[in-house]
């Protein structure tokens, strides 16, 4: 172990912190006005809350009723709260999952 004060380093700057969440349970999304809707994501006893268009919402909610899916939210690690953490500029993406031996 390196004899190293930790307390003494100075950190850099960095880029906004990002975050992406996969999830394969189809999400109670409620809408909240402004064409926006707010669902959770738990991970790792997390709570996430997510905030995210309304159209990118119900084009995502069609994809997931096409057959086996995996959905990945991105966005920036927002404030705290007592639970988790709040995603900002959230926004989602679902990927078809495709049976082993099937994939080229």
């Amino acid at each position: 172990m390196l004899d190293i004060d930790l307390t003494k380093m100075i950190p850099i700057d960095g880029r906004s912190a990002e975050l992406s969440l996969k999830f394969d349970e189809i999400p109670a999304a409620v809408p909240i006005g402004d064409k926006q809707v707010f669902f959770k994501v738990k991970s790792d006893e997390r709570i996430f809350e997510i905030t995210i268009g309304e159209k990118a919402m119900n084009k995502a909610l069609d994809e997931m009723t096409k057959g086996p899916w995996l959905a990945m939210v991105k966005g920036k690690l927002g404030p705290a709260t007592d639970t988790g953490f709040v995603i900002e500029n959230g926004q989602i993406q679902v990927f078809a999952k495709v049976p082993k031996g099937q994939q080229n």
